[in-house]
């Protein structure tokens, strides 16, 4: 599913071949990073390594460093072109802590009863990616549009 996510994703940006690569790279590579967190759940297929449950809050910091390494790597990768994704680190730092133990809101869905909380916490998680992803694209789009002047 996660590659079907991904070429859906990169089919909306099919316009620019390089951004289609990119979009549907980067949705792949939240499987990939969820991949060794996750608790085997919402499958039959049970993917995952269930360090959610082993390192608990431990695991939340281990998924933002790896966001922040990717943050890290293109804010210095597009820094010689003079494009500033300020914007877009800022989102995503509100999503990391937004996303956090205390704050999430999948903690209170999950006290509700079957299969309410499955249906909820799906039709939120789609929300909740559709809604971010699209704005992030905005954004990017945005910051590729309008270079920083260099001084």
């Amino acid at each position: 599913m996660a590659v079907v996510l991904s070429l859906v994703w990169a089919s909306l940006f099919w316009r620019d071949k390089r951004t289609a690569w990119v979009a549907g790279l980067a949705v792949f590579s939240h499987f990939l990073a969820d991949w060794p967190l996750h608790n085997r759940d919402y499958s039959d297929a049970h993917l995952g390594y269930g360090l959610w449950g082993r390192l608990g809050t431990t695991s939340w910091l281990l998924k933002g460093a790896f966001c922040l390494a990717q943050i890290a790597f293109a804010g210095w990768r597009n820094s010689a072109r003079g494009v500033s994704y300020r914007w877009v680190f800022l989102v995503l730092d509100l999503v990391f802590f937004q996303t956090s133990p205390w704050l999430s809101p999948m903690k209170f869905i999950a006290q509700l009863s079957e299969p309410a909380a499955h249906l909820v916490s799906g039709a939120l998680g789609a929300i909740g990616f559709l809604i971010t992803g699209l704005f992030l694209t905005w954004l990017i789009d945005r910051a590729e549009q309008s270079p920083v002047a260099k001084p």
